[in-house]
Formats: structure tokens, sequence, C-alpha cells
């Protein structure tokens, strides 16, 4: 098969997985379609994931080519591997994950059945290694709904799409979108799936959604690699940078003030978990953090989004305790929430009360 035949680079960001590579590799050379090609980009790895990536690449040349690069995290490694890539899709896939054999068949399909669209969506299935068991993705219920009756949408026309669950390994991208978007991952930093989230929902044309199975496998508590959505120590203070990130996004005159509702939806149940996930030791600086990051969208925006936004009376609540000079600090502790709870409810009542 020559380069003119691949439809998808993959990219594989690798950094000490080698009890899952094996998997994750295999799963590409069982595809029934091959149409791809993929770059495994070793970001330093430590243990034997190097030379695991090293055989692979060597014996099959036609399916995978091997990047090797001193330790930038996930973020680095995917900008070294978007350099790499030539074909007119993207498909950014973490190499503790895997797919069923049909999946590059079922996103070729989609593909040829929507020539340049921007995003092809799927939902992926998250395999939990704690109980052995498959559960459906977080926003498959919510996604459904956005395409109901629908072929095709415009992202930057239906600002739902921003409330889906930031992963760029949900979605195939188009490779000269993602170029002409200015796509480039923060590193140094986890998290660093949420700005791009933002920047390539305000800014894609055009999108599709397969129901197709098995095209991603999503891993969680394995029991031999700790992995960045689990932590809960310092790591959970990149939520800093990251937050200003997206307020230099959502800051560009071409955002509407209802798209920034969707934004602020998103991010107020993303920072509630992280606040819930965090040790006592890092909750202090994290609740600064979130109150310096809501405290920048001004007053009369936050009235806006407290009678505008569609979400739970508690999300509004919370981002309008975040934006306060003074009652922010209710949440240095965590015996405090039981006290917040209480308040929450008694401006609930007061709320319906007038309503």
């Amino acid at each position: 098969m020559g380069n003119a035949d691949i439809l998808i680079d993959v990219i594989i960001p690798i950094y000490n997985v080698e009890a899952y590579l094996p998997q994750c590799l295999d799963a590409f050379l069982s595809q029934t379609q091959k149409r791809f090609h993929a770059i495994l980009v070793d970001d330093g790895s430590k243990d034997s994931s190097g030379a695991i990536a090293k055989n692979y690449a060597s014996a099959h040349p036609e399916l995978f080519t091997l990047v090797q690069q001193e330790n930038r995290g996930l973020g680095g490694a995917r900008n070294n591997g978007l350099k790499h890539a030539k074909a007119p899709y993207v498909w950014f896939f973490d190499s503790d994950d895997f797919c069923a054999p049909r999946a590059i068949e079922h996103l070729c399909k989609a593909i040829e059945s929507n020539p340049d669209t921007d995003i092809v969506f799927f939902n992926p299935i998250i395999f939990d290694m704690a109980i052995n068991a498959y559960q459906e993705w977080h926003d498959a219920p919510y996604i459904r709904r956005i395409f109901k009756d629908r072929e095709t949408i415009s992202p930057k026309d239906e600002p739902r799409t921003l409330e889906l669950e930031a992963s760029v390994c949900r979605c195939l991208w188009r490779r000269e979108f993602l170029l002409e978007a200015g796509l480039s991952f923060m590193e140094g930093v986890c998290w660093e799936d949420v700005p791009p989230h933002f920047l390539l929902m305000h800014k894609a044309c055009s999108a599709v959604f397969t129901e197709a199975e098995g095209c991603y496998y999503y891993r969680v508590n394995p029991p031999k690699k700790k992995q960045i959505t689990s932590g809960s120590g310092k790591t959970r203070l990149d939520i800093g940078p990251v937050l200003s990130e997206v307020h230099r996004i959502v800051s560009d005159g071409s955002w509407k003030k209802r798209e920034k509702v969707f934004v602020i939806n998103f991010l107020v149940k993303y920072c509630m978990w992280t606040l819930h996930s965090t040790d006592d030791e890092f909750r202090r600086p994290l609740v600064d953090i979130l109150h310096a990051f809501f405290h920048k969208f001004h007053l009369p925006f936050g009235i806006y989004y407290f009678f505008a936004s569609k979400s739970s009376m508690k999300d509004r609540l919370c981002f309008s305790l975040f934006r306060s000079p003074i009652l922010y600090r209710l949440a240095y502790k965590r015996s405090s929430s039981g006290r917040i709870k209480r308040m929450f409810l008694f401006v609930k009542r007061l709320v319906k009360g007038r309503a």
C-alpha cells in the first residue's frame, strides 16, 4: 500500500507503558483495514517501552514509525507526532489503551461518507480493570442528543459540543483543520486536552458522529500504572496554567456570551471534580486558583450566566461562590462542605420561593 492510500496517521505517545503497549500495538496489527500509519513517539521511557516500540517499527515499517525524544510529557509527544503526520486525518491514541480490529475500517467509512469533515466523533468504551468490566462513555447520551436526526453538524454553531468530554482521543481530526486552528498542546502540565477542546470546537465547521463500537477502549484503574487523572497531589495544581490558557482562548473577540456559558458549564463540573479529588495539603492553593480564574469573568457576565445557564442550580451557585471575593474561602477546608451545601439549599429554596 502506497502513501497515497493512507487515510489516517495515528499518533501514539509512549512513556513507561511496557505492561500495556503490546496490546495497543497488536490491536493495530489486527486491523481489517490497513489505510493508516502509526507514529510511535517514545517520550524518553525509562522502562522497556522504547525497545518494544522499536521492535514493532522494525518488524512492520509499513505500519509503524518510531520517533524518539527526551521526556517532554504527553503534550510534547503529541506536538512532535503531529509534526510528522502527513495523512489527511490524525488520530491521537494513548498507548495504554486499545481498539477493536474494525476500528480503522469504521473510521475510514465515516470519512468516505463525509469527505473533508473536520471531526469524526465516536463514543469510546471504558474498560475498568478494577472490576474487569466495560462501561459506556461518560457523555454518550449527550452526544447522541446533539446529533439526533442529524448526520452532520457545525460545532462552531452548536455550542453544546463545548460541554463534551475534553479528550482528543475520542475524535478523528482533519489534519489541515488542526494546522489552520493552530493546535498546540501545552507541555509540562497535566490536563493538556482541555484548552484544545474549546479551541477546536469553536473553530470546526463540520463534524459527523459514528455509533460504530470498538473504535476506542479507554483503560481505567490499571494496577501497574498510575494514570494522570487518578493523581490527587501536586499535579492537581496544573489546572492553574490550563485555566489561564482557557481564559486566553475564550477572551478572543469572536466568542459570544452564550458560548462562554457552555464553557463555564463544563469547567464548573470539571473544577469541582478536581477539588473533590485533591489532597487536603493542596486544597487551599487549588481553591485560590479556581477563585482567580472564575473572578476573571466580570459581574455582568456572572449575572448573565446565573440566569441564562441551563445547568443545575448547584453548578450556578458554585460559579457564584468562586467568583465571590470572600465566600470562596469557605472551600478551603473539606469540613466546610456541609455548610456550603446547606447554603446552596437555602439559596435554592429562596430562588424557588421568588419564582
